[in-house]
């Protein structure tokens, strides 16, 4: 497998990029190539070809390693900085350092779209340009451009805009790649999620329509199927148990029953319940019917209306991407894993807590979750909740 960087930039009046890379790890911040032989939070073994020498700079650098620290060591010395090897070899000098002021190696037209601010962004003239990709001679790793204004017209089925400006956020162990790395997460400066969809074999980016707070919270991939995301959320809605259901909902979607409309969130159709936003409006009956997929629920209960008689709930949603045409098209129907707040009427249900000193408290509104992460394998979330001075918790 052969390491790809897409770069994300920041369409700026001053650019700089984020950088992201398909090899299983990602990185923000202002473009440099420092990074370029080390594993983020989400890389694996190395399974592609990389010099794993000290050498950087070339004589004198600091960490480097030089051939007089060897004393004789044919191990060593396989790993010291040699002046005679050819570029992109074991023991040469770097190239291409990255720096502000370095044209980057360009393929395609290689011709710069204007000044050279940052090196990357003026070669790099757009998503999906013939300059892509750009080759890095010293690793072989083939640079993509991932974002451009171009993007800021993308309908999305959150109801906002893709957005301009973004970043990869700023936790190195999420996974923001797709297992297959056919999607990547990027955070706009609106704080929301958007998904790109890539094409590791031609290098074409498309947005999705999966964007502007379509997301219901914090999202990662799963570690193993590239269809899977997970979600962390904070909001209030209400579980909503039923006796049937028919046909299938696009979650989020408006529903209706009568005069009363919410959100569903998610719906478990195995385990015979549905997450259900605030309610506004009196229900005239029991079944709810989607505005947009026209499939229903018959609920054995309708929750109280208004925010007032809507719980907090802090949860981990599971998303299938519905992904088999273009990513314009895509949707997501997303599902409860578990409810942190324990709920009395659901106490004997897997997806809460047990009991009631089990996990956060009946009505516990956690406004801050600063952490959330899957395990390679799915099995373990890592997440952090506020007490929102409701206690130390």
């Amino acid at each position: 497998m052969k390491l790809r960087w897409i770069a994300v930039f920041v369409l700026t009046a001053a650019v700089y990029a984020q950088d992201a890379k398909s090899g299983h790890s990602a990185t923000a911040g202002a473009y440099s190539s420092e990074g370029q032989a080390i594993g983020g939070g989400q890389s694996g073994p190395l399974t592609y070809s990389a010099r794993t020498d000290m050498a950087v700079f070339g004589t004198g650098a600091t960490g480097e390693l030089l051939p007089a620290a060897c004393a004789g060591s044919a191990a060593c010395l396989a790993n010291a900085y040699n002046a005679s090897a050819t570029t992109g070899h074991q023991g040469a000098a770097l190239s291409y350092t990255g720096s502000p002021t370095q044209a980057p190696p360009a393929a395609g037209s290689g011709t710069p779209s204007g000044t050279n601010i940052n090196g990357l962004n003026a070669y790099l003239s757009g998503a999906n340009s013939s300059a892509m990709p750009a080759i890095d001679p010293d690793f072989g790793t083939q640079l993509y451009r991932g974002t451009d204004a171009s993007m800021a017209s993308t309908n999305c089925l959150g109801g906002g805009g893709f957005g301009v400006s973004f970043s990869v956020g700023s936790s190195g162990d999420g996974h923001i790649w797709a297992a297959d790395e056919s999607k990547l997460i990027i955070l706009n400066t609106g704080g929301n999620d958007d998904i790109l969809a890539f094409n590791p074999s031609t290098g074409v980016v498309t947005p999705s329509n999966l964007c502007g707070g379509d997301l219901p919270g914090a999202a990662t991939f799963s570690g193993t199927n590239p269809h899977l995301l997970y979600s962390l959320n904070n909001d209030q809605e209400s579980t909503v148990p039923f006796s049937a259901i028919s046909g299938t909902f696009i979650t989020p979607e408006a529903i209706t029953n009568g005069p009363a409309s919410a959100m569903v969130l998610a719906i478990n159709v195995g385990s015979g319940f549905a997450q259900v936003g605030i309610i506004s409006g009196t229900p005239s009956g029991l079944v709810w019917t989607g505005s947009s997929s026209g499939a229903t629920f018959t609920a054995t209960a309708n929750p109280g209306s208004g925010a007032v008689n809507t719980p907090y709930a802090n949860t981990i949603y599971a998303g299938v991407i519905n992904d088999s045409g273009a990513p314009n098209t895509w949707t997501v129907s997303w599902s409860l894993i578990f409810n942190f707040n324990y709920l009395p009427a659901m106490a004997g249900d897997p997806h809460f807590p047990s009991a009631a000193p089990n996990c956060l408290p009946q009505n516990y509104n956690a406004n801050y979750t600063g952490l959330f992460m899957s395990s390679d394998d799915d099995s373990i979330f890592s997440v952090i909740f506020s007490d929102n001075g409701q206690g130390s918790h």
